[in-house]
């Protein structure tokens, strides 16, 4: 995919550009389709959100998205629970931008923007089985403080343990 936009095979180059070249911007209603893409390329089925609820969330303006051209390759929503309160609500990097840091970044950029709006808490779900996803949320401060047993219901899968997820929160302050 990346070879669409650049010459150069390396990784760091095409980091480099996006992140110089400032790619975030704030998720609109014109981005539904393309999360929703990304996010089923995921999670199938369960990764589809409805137009409304994603709106919701989207209006928040908390929620931002790192753009090549018009294509989005890496997002993170973010839906405030209360005045000092909000939740990752979910966040994803497009399938052939994984492992580049874009996730990193997008998460960083929404936790900082989360703290000049007050934010106080940012708390997320997290699949007890998601190593990668574990180690980018406490390498960024998050920590474990609850487990809930079956929380992903629908989710498909061999391992009973995949369902457990993990609340994990950081203090903003």
């Amino acid at each position: 995919m990346e070879n669409q936009y650049f010459n150069n095979n390396n990784n760091n180059n095409i980091y480099n550009y996006i992140l110089n070249n400032n790619y975030i911007s704030l998720i609109t209603l014109d981005d539904i389709s393309q999360i929703n893409y990304i996010s089923t390329a995921y999670w199938g089925y369960d990764g589809l959100y409805d137009f409304d609820d994603l709106k919701e969330i989207i209006c928040q303006n908390l929620s931002f998205c790192i753009k090549i051209k018009f294509e989005i390759i890496g997002f993170c929503l973010v839906s405030k629970i209360n005045d000092f309160k909000c939740e990752i609500f979910l966040i994803a990097v497009k399938p052939g931008f994984i492992n580049m840091k874009f996730g990193n970044k997008i998460l960083s950029y929404c936790i900082q923007n989360a703290h000049k709006n007050g934010i106080k808490i940012i708390q997320l779900h997290v699949s007890k089985t998601n190593e990668p996803a574990i180690h980018l949320y406490s390498n960024l401060g998050f920590k474990v403080v609850r487990t809930i047993k079956k929380y992903y219901k629908t989710l498909i899968t061999f391992n009973e343990n995949d369902r457990d997820a993990y609340i994990m929160r950081l203090n903003t302050f």
